[in-house]
Order: structure tokens, then C-alpha cells, then sequence
């Protein structure tokens, strides 16, 4: 993940000077947010299946973690500004070019995906029970 990624100029003029913004959310999805979101899902994935539980109370509480570890991070960087208020940290990581969201948005698209997958491969295998 910390090997740097080489995009050939000809990506960049296919898309031309005008659209270069989505030359780079489409970079941006492909070399960063997919990959996390695939790692992350799959995590939680494994993680909701290991502990054999596929119920809500284990996802929210991986939910409430993911959230935390977010904040935390968030009162990091406060303190490493001049304002060190929590509002201004959230504001400074919340204020992405629209060609960035995706980046912001893998983890948590990548929780949803590995919680939706588990109940899914949990009611799966409680009806081929029955």
C-alpha cells in the first residue's frame, strides 16, 4: 500500500485538461478506495464470521470502534494545528476536493459491504439448516 503509483500521462490526456478532476477520481478510486474498501470489507467479513455471530450487537460494536479510531485520529490532528478544536480538525478533514470522496468514503463503504455480506452468508446458512 506505501508503493507509490505510477499513472502514465497518456491516462491523464485521455481524459484531457478540462476533466482532469475526474482523471483523478477515477485514480483515486481504483489505486486507493476500492482497494481499502475490498480489505476492510473483507475484514470485517471474517471478523463477524470468526466470532460466529452475525448479529447486530457484534457489527455496531465494530461500527463503534471504526468510529472512535475516527475521532481519535480527528483530536490527533487537532492537536497538531493551531486551533486545536475537535470542530475545526473534522472541518480540515471533511473539506476534500469532490475528487477525494471516495478515499473518505472506502472504510466505512467497506463496513457496510462486510456487514451486509455476513448477515447475508448468516441467513444463508440458517435456512440451508432448516
Amino acid at each position: 500500500m506505501l508503493a507509490a503509483v505510477a499513472i502514465p500521462k497518456a491516462f491523464f490526456d485521455a481524459f484531457g485538461k478540462a476533466h482532469v478532476s475526474l482523471a483523478l477520481a477515477v485514480m483515486f478510486t481504483v489505486s486507493w478506495a476500492l482497494p481499502i474498501a475490498v480489505v476492510i470489507g473483507a475484514c470485517v467479513f471474517l471478523g463477524l464470521r470468526t466470532l460466529g455471530s452475525g448479529d447486530s450487537r457484534s457489527a455496531a460494536s465494530l461500527g463503534t470502534g471504526m468510529a472512535a479510531s475516527f475521532v481519535f485520529g480527528i483530536l490527533g490532528s487537532a492537536t497538531s494545528v493551531d486551533e486545536s478544536s475537535l470542530w475545526h480538525a473534522l472541518a480540515v478533514v471533511l473539506d476534500v476536493p469532490w475528487f477525494a470522496i471516495p478515499n473518505l468514503a472506502a472504510p466505512w463503504v467497506g463496513f457496510a459491504v462486510g456487514v451486509w455480506l455476513s448477515h447475508r452468508v448468516g441467513r444463508s446458512a440458517g435456512h440451508a439448516a432448516v
